[in-house]
C-alpha cells in the first residue's frame, strides 16, 4: 500500500461523501495564489482574506500576523477556492462562496461563527461558481450572485433561498443590498445594472451606459448612494429613484474593485492593467484624494477601515497591503514567507539547481539568487543559500537549437501568448497553442539537449513536453499555480521549474515523475519533499508543508503540519536516495520502515490540546505561573508534555496535575517566569506525532537573572581508531581544552560544577560503554540547571541513522558492530529528555562525509542550542600550528572574552555562533562554515568575561 493510502487511514475520519485526500499542501502563512475578496471587522483591528489557495485567512491588522486559518472541504483543480467573503456588521458571521461545493450539486456557501471558529450552516441553490456575497444590514439575509447568471437571497436562519433573481444575461459578478435593505443591486457581464425588490424579488428598473462587463458594486452607509466600476475604466455613482448617473469618474483602467469607507466619504478602487494605482476618491465631489502604487499585477480586492487604513490585495506574491487612505502611505504588508520563482537553472556540471525571485523584464530569463547542492552517490545533500559565485555558466531556458528556434505570439482569443511556434529557416513547421483547459499561456519554454524535445510551462502549473512537430509527449504533474520558468539538466537527466505556487520542482525527464519539490521562505527556513510525503527541512521548515484533511462539506477541514508527523516522514535519507535513483518510488520502495502498520492507524490522529490559560500577551507578577490546558480524549492518548521556556526546559514528557473539583482532562503545570517576555512553548506526544502551541507572558520589570543550579559537561574526544585506522590528532586535545575553559568560564555562573572528559589523558577512555554511561548523568539535571554535550571525533552515516564513533568503534562484515557505536538516538534522547538549558558542540557532522541533517534537525526541534563545525557542504579542518581544530579553537577563544560583542562581559548563545561563525571563515577561506541551531526568539548566557 503506498505511503499516502497510509496517511490516509491515519489522518482521514471514515465521513460520508467527503472528497478524497488527504492532499499534500504549502502552508507558507500567507496566500499562495490570487486574493479575490477581503474584509475589515467593524472595529478594524483584524481582516479577513479568501483567496484561490482556497484558505482564509485572518489577519491581525497593527500586527499582520495570522490570527485563524479557515479551511474547507476542497479536491483536485478548482473545487475550493474561495471568491467572496461577506461579513454581518455585527461582525459575528462570516459567508464564504466560490467553488466550494460538490460535482453535480451545485456550490455551496458556507456560513461561519467568526467568534468560536465553526462552520455552522450551507446554503445551496446555485448552479455554478459564487463570485459575490452581502449581508443585509440587520444581518438576517444574505444575497449572493454567481455565474450561473443569476442572485440569490436567502435567509440566514433558516438557510433557505427566499428568492432567485433571474434576467441576467451574463456572470452576476456582484451584488448589493440597497442602504435601507428594501433593494438589491446586481452587476454583470452585460454590461448593467439591475435594481430588485428584496422584498419579492420583483424586478424594478435596469441601469445601462457602461460599455463592458460591470464588475463591482459598493454602497454607501451614509446617504446610500451606489457606486458601480466596469472594464470600460468608469466609475458610476447612481441616482436608484430615476436611473440617473450622478456622476462618473474615469479611472482610465479596468476597475476591478469598489469599496466605500464605513463612513460614506471615501470611495477605494482596485485596478486590473499597468500601472496597478489604486485609487481613493472623495465620494462627494469625485476628486482623487490618494493613491497607491505598491501592487506590481492586478488589485483584485479593496476593503476601507474606519480608522483611515486602506487594504488592497495583489501583486505577483499574492500580497495585502495596508496603507493610509489619504497620504497613500504603506504601514504593512499581509504576506507570507514564500515567493513566486522566477527563474531556474543548473550549475555547468549539472550537480546544484539555482533560482531567482525576482520578475525579469520581458524577453529576459530572470536572475539567479540560491542554490542547493543535489546529492550523488559520494556526496550528502546541501541545503539552500545565497548563489554566492554569480550565475554564470548555468544551463537556463534554450529557445534556439539544430537551426530551430521557439517563438511565442497571441492568437487574440485569449489575450495572452496562446501560441508556442517551432520556427526553422524563417518558417513555421508546428504550432502549440495553449486554451482555456491547458494553461492559457506559454509563461516558460525551453528545448531539450540535443533540440529534439520542447518543455512549456503555462498558467495553472500546466507543464507540458512537446516533439517538434507539436505532438504532446506528456504532462509533468504537480504545479498548482502558473509556471514562470523552466530549465533543462546538460546531461539531459532533470527538468527544473519555478512557479507562482513558490515552489521549486524537480522532474525526471525519463518518465516524467515529480521527484521531488522544494519550498525556501524568506525566513531562512526550507523543505524538500517527495510527493509521498517524506522530506528534509531546516529546523522549522517542516511547518510549511503538511496534509489537508476534508472532514465532509458541513464541517472545518484541518491541517497536519509535516512536523505532526516528524517521526513518520522527516527522512533525508529518502529523499537524497530519491534524488540519486532519480525516482521517489525507487527510493521509498527499497527504503527501511518507509510505511506505516494500516490495521493501526484508523482513526488516529497527533495529540489535540488547548491553552485554556494563561491567554497570550498576559501579564503576571510572580515568579511561577500556572498553565492549564484542556486535553479531550482520543484514541491516542497523549503520552506527555515537554514545557519550555525561553529555551529553558522545564518540563520533560510530563502529564501534569489535576486540581480537585475539575475535570480529568484540564492538566496544570507550573512554570516559572523571568522579568520580561517568557516564550512557553507546550509540545505533547502521543503514538502518531506531536502537536506544538505556544504563549508569550510578560512579567513587569526588567528581565533579571535567571536562577542558576549545576552546570553538567561532558566532554567528547576521539584520537584513535585502532580497528580501522583513521586517527585524528587534535580531538582529544579540543574535548580537554573545551572542558576547561567552559568550567572556568561558565562554572561561576553555577551553584556547583559536574564535569567529566572522556579522551586520552581525560578522566576516562572515549569507549562506547563509557560514553553511555556518561549520557545518563543528565538524566538529574533539574529546571534551573545547564547542561553541555561537547563531541569530537568521528562520525558515519549508516543508512537512516548516524553514529558516534567511539575509540573501541568496530565494522564487521558489512556493517558496524552495535555494541561498539552510539547512535544519534542515544546521544540526541539523553539531552532531549532532560531539563534545564540544554548545549551541544558536535564536531562531527562531516567528517568523512558523514553530514546528518537529522542530528542538527532534531536538537533543534527540542529547543536544544547546537554548534556544528560545518554544514553540510563543507569539511572540518584541523591546523597543526593552533594545535586544535579550527572550530574548537574559535569556541575556547570566543569563551574566553573574544565573543562578548557587546561588551556587557557575558557571552550570549547567539555571541558565541556570530563570533565563531566569522572566526573559522577566516581562518579557513570560506573552506569550512559552521552552523548554529536555536529555536525560539530568547537567548541565554553561556559564560562570564572576569
Amino acid at each position: 500500500m503506498p505511503v499516502l493510502a497510509a496517511l490516509l487511514l491515519l489522518l482521514f475520519t471514515a465521513v460520508a461523501n467527503a472528497a478524497e485526500g488527504p492532499y499534500l499542501e504549502l502552508d507558507t502563512k500567507g496566500h499562495m495564489a490570487l486574493i479575490r475578496s477581503i474584509v475589515f471587522t467593524p472595529d478594524g483591528s483584524e481582516l479577513i482574506s479568501a483567496s484561490d489557495d482556497k484558505t482564509i485567512r485572518v489577519w491581525d491588522a497593527g500586527t499582520g500576523r495570522i490570527v485563524r486559518t479557515i479551511r474547507g472541504e476542497f479536491g483536485d483543480g478548482d473545487p475550493g477556492k474561495i471568491y467572496a467573503l461577506a461579513l454581518s456588521r455585527d461582525g459575528r458571521l462570516l459567508a464564504a462562496g466560490g467553488r466550494t461545493g460538490t460535482a453535480g450539486q451545485g456550490q455551496l456557501i458556507r456560513l461561519y461563527d467568526l467568534n468560536e471558529g465553526t462552520l455552522i450552516g450551507l446554503l445551496q441553490g446555485h448552479d455554478d461558481a459564487v463570485l459575490s456575497l452581502d449581508f443585509s444590514p440587520d444581518g438576517e439575509r444574505i444575497v449572493s450572485g454567481s455565474t450561473d447568471d443569476t442572485a440569490i437571497i436567502w435567509d440566514v436562519a433558516s438557510r433557505k433561498a427566499l428568492h432567485r433573481l433571474v434576467g441576467h444575461k451574463g456572470d452576476v459578478n456582484a451584488a448589493r443590498f440597497t442602504a435601507d435593505a428594501s433593494g438589491v443591486v446586481t452587476a454583470s457581464d452585460d454590461n448593467t445594472l439591475k435594481l430588485w425588490d428584496a422584498r419579492d424579488g420583483a424586478l424594478v428598473s435596469t441601469l445601462t451606459g457602461h460599455q463592458d462587463k460591470v464588475i463591482a458594486l459598493a454602497v454607501s452607509l451614509r446617504d446610500g448612494q451606489i457606486a458601480s466600476g466596469a472594464l470600460d475604466g468608469t466609475i458610476r455613482f447612481w441616482d436608484l429613484i430615476n436611473g440617473r448617473v450622478l456622476k462618473e469618474i474615469n479611472q482610465g483602467t479596468e476597475v476591478m474593485s469598489l469599496a466605500f469607507s464605513p463612513d460614506g466619504r471615501r470611495l477605494l478602487s482596485g485596478v486590473g492593467r499597468a500601472p496597478y494605482l489604486a485609487h481613493v476618491w472623495d465620494a462627494a465631489s469625485g476628486s482623487e484624494v490618494a493613491s497607491y502604487g505598491g501592487h506590481d499585477n492586478i488589485v483584485l480586492a479593496t476593503a476601507l477601515a474606519g480608522n483611515g487604513l486602506a487594504a488592497t490585495a495583489g501583486g505577483n506574491d499574492n500580497e495585502i497591503h495596508l496603507w493610509d487612505a489619504e497620504s497613500g502611505k504603506l504601514t504593512r504588508a499581509l504576506v507570507g514567507v514564500g515567493r513566486a520563482i522566477w527563474s531556474v537553472g543548473f550549475s555547468p556540471d549539472g550537480r546544484s539547481i539555482a533560482w531567482g525571485v525576482e520578475r525579469p523584464g520581458s524577453g529576459e530569463l530572470g536572475s539567479l539568487a540560491f542554490s542547493l547542492k543535489l546529492p550523488a552517490k559520494d556526496s550528502s545533500l546541501g541545503e539552500p543559500k545565497a548563489l554566492r559565485t554569480g550565475a554564470d555558466g548555468f544551463a537556463r531556458a534554450v529557445t534556439e537549437a539544430g537551426g530551430f528556434s521557439l517563438q511565442t505570439r497571441a492568437s487574440g482569443e485569449f489575450g495572452y501568448l496562446d501560441l508556442l511556434d517551432v520556427v526553422k529557416d524563417g518558417k513555421i513547421l508546428a504550432t502549440v497553442k495553449r486554451g482555456e483547459n491547458a494553461g492559457y499561456a506559454h509563461n516558460a519554454y525551453t528545448f531539450t539537449p540535443g533540440g529534439k524535445t520542447v518543455i512549456s510551462g503555462g498558467g495553472h502549473g500546466f507543464l507540458t513536453a512537446y516533439d517538434l512537430s507539436g505532438r504532446t509527449l506528456g504532462e509533468f504533474v504537480g504545479h498548482t499555480s502558473d509556471v514562470w520558468a523552466v530549465a533543462v539538466s546538460p546531461d539531459g537527466r532533470w527538468l527544473l521549474s519555478g512557479s507562482d505556487d513558490q515552489t521549486v520542482r524537480l522532474w525526471s525527464m525519463a518518465t516524467h515523475e515529480n521527484v521531488a519539490s522544494l519550498f525556501y521562505g524568506k525566513n531562512g527556513e526550507w523543505v524538500l519533499w517527495t510527493p509521498q510525503g517524506y522530506y528534509a527541512a531546516s529546523p522549522s521548515g517542516d511547518a510549511h508543508v503538511g496534509w489537508h484533511v476534508n472532514e465532509g462539506e458541513g464541517k472545518l477541514a484541518r491541517f497536519v503540519s509535516a512536523a505532526q508527523l516528524k517521526s513518520h516522514f522527516y527522512r533525508p535519507d529518502i529523499v537524497t536516495r530519491a534524488l540519486v535513483l532519480g525516482s521517489a518510488a525507487r527510493a521509498v520502495k527499497e527504503a527501511p520502515d518507509a510505511g506505516f502498520a494500516l490495521a493501526e492507524l484508523l482513526q488516529r490522529k497527533p495529540p489535540e490540546f488547548s491553552v485554556l490559560s494563561p491567554s497570550n500577551g498576559a501579564q503576571a507578577a510572580v515568579d511561577m505561573i500556572d498553565v492549564a490546558l484542556d486535553v479531550p480524549p482520543a484514541v491516542d492518548a497523549i503520552e506527555g508534555f515537554d514545557i519550555t521556556v525561553n529555551g529553558r526546559r522545564v518540563a520533560s514528557r510530563e502529564s501534569g496535575t489535576v486540581k480537585s473539583g475539575e475535570r480529568a482532562r484540564v492538566r496544570h503545570f507550573s512554570v516559572p517566569l523571568s522579568g520580561g517576555a517568557n516564550d512557553i512553548d507546550i509540545n505533547s506526544f502521543n503514538a502518531i506525532g506531536q502537536t506544538v502551541d505556544k504563549v508569550t507572558v510578560l512579567r513587569p520589570g526588567a528581565r533579571v537573572s535567571e536562577k542558576r543550579g549545576r552546570l553538567y559537561v561532558v566532554a567528547i574526544g576521539v584520537d584513535d581508531y585502532p580497528n580501522f585506522k583513521q586517527n585524528l590528532k587534535f580531538a582529544g586535545a579540543d574535548a580537554r581544552a573545551f572542558d576547561e575553559m567552559l568550567v572556568a568560564k561558565g562554572g561561576p555562573l553555577h551553584a556547583e560544577t559536574r564535569n567529566l572528559v572522556l579522551a586520552k589523558g581525560g578522566d576516562q577512555p572515549p569507549t562506547a560503554a563509557n560514553i553511555k554511561a556518561a549520557l545518563k548523568t543528565f538524566r538529574n539535571a533539574g529546571p534551573d540547571d545547564t547542561i553541555v554535550l561537547f563531541l569530537a571525533g568521528h562520525g558515519v552515516n549508516d543508512g537512516p541513522n548516524y553514529l558516534f564513533l567511539p575509540t573501541d568503534a568496530k565494522f564487521e562484515g558489512r556493517s558496524w558492530d552495535q555494541s561498539t557505536v552510539v547512535k544519534w538516538e542515544a546521544l540526541q534522547g539523553a539531552i532531549e529528555t532532560s531539563k534545564g538549558r540544554r548545549i551541544m558542540l558536535v564536531d562531527t557532522c562531516h567528517s568523512g562525509n558523514a553530514f546528518n541533517a537529522r542530528l542538527l534537525k532534531d536538537a533543534a526541534d527540542a529547543s536544544i542550542a547546537v554548534y556544528a563545525a560545518t554544514d553540510a557542504e563543507t569539511l572540518a579542518q584541523e591546523r597543526p600550528a593552533l594545535g586544535h581544530g579550527v572550530f574548537t579553537y574559535s569556541v575556547i577563544e570566543g569563551l574566553k572574552g573574544g565573543a562578548d560583542l557587546s561588551r556587557d562581559r557575558f557571552i550570549e548563545a547567539q555571541e558565541l555562533s556570530t563570533y565563531v561563525l566569522d572566526a573559522v571563515r577566516k581562518l579557513t577561506g570560506d573552506k569550512q562554515l559552521p552552523t548554529f541551531t536555536q529555536s525560539g526568539r530568547s537567548d541565554f548566557v553561556i559564560s562570564k568575561v572576569r
